[in-house]
C-alpha cells in the first residue's frame, strides 16, 4: 500500500450487493480508502458533505450518468469514473461533457479499474495545474502533424476510430497510430484525457491549420 493511495479517498457507488463488496475488496486490496454507498439516491443526500474524492460508480439502466449529470446541476464535483455495460460513441461525448473520465464495463478486471484510478489521479493532478495547462496544451498542439489534427479533431466531435478511418479513407491501425503519437505529444493519459484537454483549453483543430478560440471558464464540472 502506497502513501499516494492512502490519500486517495474514493466514493463507491454500486446499487448491487455482490458487486459492491468485490470491487470493495479488489479497491482496498488494492490499497484506496473507500466509502460505499448502495445507490444514487443515498450519494446525492451525503454529497454536499463530503470532502475532497474520487467517485466511482456502478448502477444500472445508466444511472451511473445520471447522477453524474445531477451533480453538475448541484455545482458539485468529483472525478469520476462510471461501470457501464454498456459504451458507444454517444455515450462518450456525454461522459466527456459531465467530466467523465473513463467508461469501463461493470464486470471490469480488478487491476484494471486500479489502472483507471490511477490515470484520474494524474489526470487530476494536470487540472490542479489548469492555469499552466492551457498555454502548455496550446504549445504542444502546435507539434501535430496535419493528419494527426484532422483525426483529433474528429474524435474530439464524438467519432469513432473506425468512422475516422471512413472519413479519411485510411487504415484504422493508422488513425490508431496517429492518436497514440498525439497523446504522447499532448501527454495525455488515454483518449478521454486527450479530449478533455482540448475542449477544457477552449481549442479548435482544423485540416488547415490551428485556431485557438477564446477561452470560457466553466463552473464545477464540463
Amino acid at each position: 500500500m502506497t502513501a499516494r493511495a492512502k490519500q486517495t479517498l474514493i466514493y463507491l457507488v454500486v446499487d448491487e450487493q455482490p458487486l459492491r463488496t468485490s470491487l470493495e475488496a479488489a479497491l482496498i486490496a488494492a490499497g484506496f480508502e473507500l466509502r460505499t454507498f448502495a445507490s444514487k439516491a443515498e450519494f446525492l443526500r451525503a454529497a454536499p458533505w463530503l470532502g475532497t474524492g474520487f467517485l466511482i460508480s456502478s448502477l444500472r439502466n445508466r444511472a451511473g450518468f445520471d447522477l453524474n449529470e445531477e451533480l453538475k446541476r448541484l455545482g458539485l464535483a468529483f472525478p469520476a469514473i462510471v461501470l457501464s455495460e454498456q459504451r458507444n460513441p454517444k455515450m462518450v461525448t456525454r461522459a466527456i461533457k459531465l467530466g467523465i473520465t473513463e467508461i469501463l464495463p461493470r464486470r471490469v478486471a480488478p487491476e484494471k479499474l486500479a489502472e483507471a484510478v490511477w490515470s484520474l489521479l494524474v489526470m487530476s493532478k494536470d487540472a490542479a495545474r489548469a492555469g499552466e495547462s492551457l498555454s502548455t496544451v496550446r504549445n504542444r498542439l502546435l507539434a501535430l502533424t496535419v493528419l494527426e489534427r484532422e483525426i483529433v479533431e474528429r474524435l474530439v466531435a464524438g467519432r469513432t476510430k473506425t468512422a475516422v478511418a471512413a472519413e479519411l479513407d485510411i487504415k484504422v491501425g493508422t488513425v490508431e497510430a496517429a492518436c497514440s503519437r498525439a497523446m504522447k505529444k499532448l501527454h495525455a493519459t488515454n483518449l478521454a484525457h486527450l479530449i478533455r484537454l482540448v475542449l477544457d483549453g477552449g481549442i479548435k483543430l482544423s485540416a488547415i491549420g490551428l485556431a485557438v478560440i477564446a477561452f470560457v471558464p466553466r463552473l464545477g464540472v464540463m
